[in-house]
């Protein structure tokens, strides 16, 4: 999971980097017009062409079958069956392809959420750092602290939070330069990346210790090592702000509906049939 991780990571920061600064609009976009380039590519490679017009052929004539002989009861009855395996054909004539897709996919979405799900911390604006340690060490006798970067500051102290075996910091961006923060336990320290200035980079929430579904959702920052008392290490920051007008919307919806009128757009150009 490292090495993929490390490779999505490279070709996102290629891809994304370009747009780093401005607004998510643009690389939202652009990426979700290859993404779905990819996705037709796969899908035509992945799917048997001829099998899927059979189905799809074969649904629309027992659809039309239905309209044509309404007025029999008999005729109607025997063609919504035929309707229902006719669809239910219709839906595997999918199922390879959408398998094939499933697992890029899951790689691909873990970069956009990492591109778009959160906006940097603002000079000035204070986020909270939270600190989970793993269930054997207790949090209130555990020692752990923070030390920071020049361009943070701390403000107040930490809040230990024993039902969840954690502690929380309120921490400030003076100023833009190298951003981290260290916690510190004993022997034990852990780093974590923190992103001050601009609108739109790569942002990772959260570093946690070693496991592989955490590490499929959180790909940007290597993971803890097994054995390490801290079982993560995350980071509030602000959501990112997609505005169309004065409404606001998700990245996934965005994404999502961009990838699907690509896809139909690059089927019919290259005669791929996706529906």
């Amino acid at each position: 999971m490292y090495v993929v991780n490390r490779l999505m990571n490279f070709l996102g920061d290629v891809f994304f980097h370009r747009w780093s600064s401005a607004s998510p609009w643009p690389a939202l976009i652009a990426g979700s017009v290859v993404v779905a380039a990819l996705l037709v590519a796969l899908f035509h490679f992945s799917s048997n062409q001829f099998a899927l017009r059979r189905s799809r052929n074969r649904f629309i004539a027992r659809t039309l079958e239905l309209l044509l002989f309404r007025h029999d009861a008999r005729v109607s009855l025997s063609a919504c069956w035929r309707i229902v395996v006719g669809n239910f054909a219709y839906l595997a004539s999918f199922a390879r392809p959408m398998v094939v897709a499933l697992v890029p996919m899951i790689f691909i979405f873990s970069q956009f959420a990492a591109w778009f799900e959160y906006r940097p911390v603002r000079v000035a604006e204070s986020v909270i750092v939270e600190v989970k340690l793993d269930k054997s060490y207790s949090i209130l006798d555990t020692p752990v602290s923070l030390e920071l970067s020049d361009s943070i500051e701390q403000e107040g102290i930490g809040v230990r939070i024993p039902e969840t075996n954690e502690i929380c910091w309120r921490i400030r961006a003076k100023k833009l330069g190298d951003t981290w923060i260290d916690v510190r336990s004993g022997d034990v320290t852990a780093r974590k990346s923190l992103q001050i200035g601009g609108t739109f980079a790569k942002i990772s929430p959260r570093r946690i210790k070693h496991n592989l579904w955490q590490e499929l959702l959180y790909p940007v920052e290597s993971p803890l090592p097994a054995d390490s008392l801290i079982d993560r290490i995350d980071i509030r920051y602000p959501s990112q702000e997609l505005l169309i007008g004065d409404s606001e919307v998700h990245w996934l919806v965005a994404s999502l509906i961009l990838m699907m009128g690509g896809g139909l757009a690059f089927g019919k150009l290259f005669g791929v049939n996706i529906a």
